[in-house]
């Protein structure tokens, strides 16, 4: 993966077409394309370095979120229909909770994008675009007003599309034993834990 700047540029959003599996789930389930990102790029929750199984895991986390966060939606959607199919208004309550759990799911998804463009950009050493202090406020404005872009431009970045194809439904999001090369020396200097035999992009 290249180092020092982005492979390409945020707008290229549709570089492989419009029906690209990162392209997909960045528009239609952004937390999934995250979870894969962050997965093959060995990071945590905290956009920083960690063990393969850390990392790994953070996809099934994303997976069952959004699965909680549909179920959610659909049973308040269903409570809500029942109740006007009787005939009776809705509880000012359940609108409030059907919104609350999309702005808090809304919110999140702006948390993770922003601490993974984050991790990338550190990874990588690409130094921020604006003049932004230390770069946090950039990836927080890219993760609020251009998330499916952002996501598929650290997508793109970490997997050479190219020569790999794209896995809608992976843990990386590329197909079985295909990996990013690890950093030889993590932040804190030491060996990096992730290193194995996998086949590198």
């Amino acid at each position: 993966c290249p180092t020092g700047a982005w492979r390409d540029g945020l707008f290229s959003i549709f570089k492989f077409g419009i029906f690209h599996p990162l392209v997909l789930n960045a528009l239609f389930l952004p937390l999934i394309a995250v979870g894969q990102i962050t997965s093959r790029n060995h990071l945590t929750w905290a956009g920083d370095y960690g063990y393969r199984f850390q990392s790994m895991s953070i996809f099934t986390n994303m997976l069952m979120l959004v699965l909680f966060w549909g179920a959610l939606n659909i049973t308040f959607l269903f409570v809500i229909g029942v109740t006007l199919e009787r005939g009776h208004l809705p509880h000012y309550w359940d609108y409030i909770a059907l919104v609350l759990v999309n702005v808090g799911m809304l919110a999140f998804s702006i948390f993770a994008v922003g601490k993974t463009r984050a991790g990338i950009r550190a990874r990588y050493h690409i130094p921020p675009s604006l003049a932004c202090g230390n770069g946090s406020a950039e990836d927080y404005l890219c993760a609020t007003f251009c998330m499916p872009c952002t996501i598929c431009q650290m997508g793109r970045h970490s997997a050479d599309f190219d020569r790999y194809r794209a896995v809608c439904c992976s843990g990386t999001g590329l197909p079985a034993k295909i990996d990013v090369v690890p950093e030889p020396l993590s932040a804190q200097g030491r060996l990096s834990p992730v290193l194995d035999d996998s086949h590198f992009v």
